[in-house]
């Protein structure tokens, strides 16, 4: 299931531009993209976790047990990732930005991505002679990957922002 999951994910970066990518490995799978990890440390991520009453998924109910399902759930995800595809989740150079969002809101987050996005962006319209700063969605590929381990998905808003 792992692999076919994967290749679709691989293939609709292929095929697609302009989109957002929630995905713990799109960094590897769409490799032509802004890849970006969003951390957090554990007991923030537990906290979070705890608060989103939406998650049906979390059987812990203290902060302590959810931390130590989070650790156990990225630690089995590092290894099979590592196992099947050779790909440590936890080696910054795959990524053009970290970002740790232990003590940022979702709106801060997502003002420290849009800022790293449009200084990744804003370089082709120079190039092109342009003076007005405007994501260049119809000139180039603009496929931003999120992972990490936040435990709350700014990626939301991101995939709500008109500018995108």
């Amino acid at each position: 299931v792992d692999y076919q999951i994967d290749e679709e994910q691989r293939l609709f970066g292929e095929q697609n531009e302009d989109f957002v990518l929630d995905a713990h490995l799109g960094f590897h799978f769409v490799p032509d993209s802004i890849r970006i990890c969003l951390t957090c440390n554990y007991e923030e991520s537990a906290q979070r976790i705890l608060r989103d009453k939406e998650r049906t998924t979390e059987t812990a109910i203290t902060i302590s047990d959810n931390m130590e399902t989070v650790k156990k759930r990225w630690e089995t995800m590092r290894k099979n990732f590592l196992s099947l595809y050779e790909v440590n989740l936890d080696d910054p150079s795959n990524f053009d930005l970290m970002l740790d969002t232990t003590y940022l809101s979702p709106a801060e987050v997502f003002g420290r991505v849009s800022t790293f996005i449009d200084g990744q962006t804003t370089s082709l319209w120079y190039i092109l002679g342009m003076r007005q700063i405007i994501y260049p969605l119809t000139l180039s590929r603009f496929t931003v990957i999120i992972s990490g381990n936040t435990s709350y998905a700014p990626v939301a808003q991101l995939d709500r922002a008109t500018d995108f």
